[in-house]
């Protein structure tokens, strides 16, 4: 085929079978525009979850340490020695409230020659009215308690009153509160009682007995209780059996 000269008018023209190159329109670039943002979005949003997956603690956390299959056993504790409650009886080592003890009247009173032998326990000491109240120098207690005969005299058919303990106070000053021989002191709230004097009152039987014994004191001297004392001389201080007034034996 002979290409035409430069100067021919047809030298701009194509060969034939050769179609003209078309340029490209707008929808070509808008579609290839639409395509790259589309990669954009995908790269990030591939970058995002990767991010993600990263900081999730249910993925990257591990725990720091694995929990033991038993549970450790804890030593028991030792146990705590405590002293031994309770007083002996003497005037520096008191029996205590509800704390029992015996009282044998062949011992404890130089005054008895009987063998009657009590379990006694002294429950509480509480002040009480006067019957009279004219009587403005004195003033009451009560003593309560339980007294049970265990052992009595030979040939006797149970324990003799006379040789039951007296039943005293013994006060900060050195004075003692002495039994109520004279009904001084008001009972009347001790109706499950027995009123306790020597001689006892009527009403005992040689069983358990339940008592209350009345005490008047001079209210003139100190008359704060220092201890219950119980013993045939009720007059020189330091004989008897002690107790505590206020120390209470559980």
């Amino acid at each position: 085929m002979t290409v035409p000269p430069p100067d021919h008018p047809y030298a701009d023209h194509p060969e034939p079978g050769r179609k003209p190159l078309k340029s490209r329109g707008p929808g070509i670039a808008i579609f290839i525009s639409v395509l790259a943002l589309i990669g954009v979005v995908i790269i990030i949003w591939m970058m995002l979850q990767d991010r993600d997956e990263a900081t999730d603690p249910s993925v990257s956390a591990t725990p720091s340490a694995t929990p033991s299959e038993t549970a450790t056993e804890t030593a028991e504790p030792e146990p705590t020695e405590t002293a031994a409650t309770g007083g002996t009886g003497t005037p520096d080592d008191p029996y205590w409230l509800d704390q029992e003890f015996i009282y044998d009247s062949a011992i404890e009173s130089d005054q008895s020659t009987s063998a009657g032998v009590w379990d006694i326990t002294v429950t509480d000491v509480v002040p009480v009215d006067l019957t009279d109240t004219a009587f403005e120098d004195l003033g009451c207690y009560a003593v309560t308690g339980t007294m049970t005969p265990t052992a009595w005299t030979d040939g006797e058919d149970g324990p003799l009153a006379t040789d039951m303990p007296i039943v005293s106070l013994e006060t900060e000053g050195s004075a003692r509160a002495v039994p109520d021989d004279e009904g001084l002191c008001d009972l009347s709230g001790f109706d499950d009682y027995t009123p306790y004097t020597v001689p006892l009152a009527d009403g005992w039987s040689q069983g358990a007995l339940m008592f209350v014994a009345p005490l008047v004191y001079v209210t003139s001297v100190d008359n704060d209780v220092f201890a219950v004392v119980l013993g045939e001389d009720d007059f020189t201080l330091g004989e008897g059996i002690y107790v505590s007034p206020t120390a209470r034996f559980e």
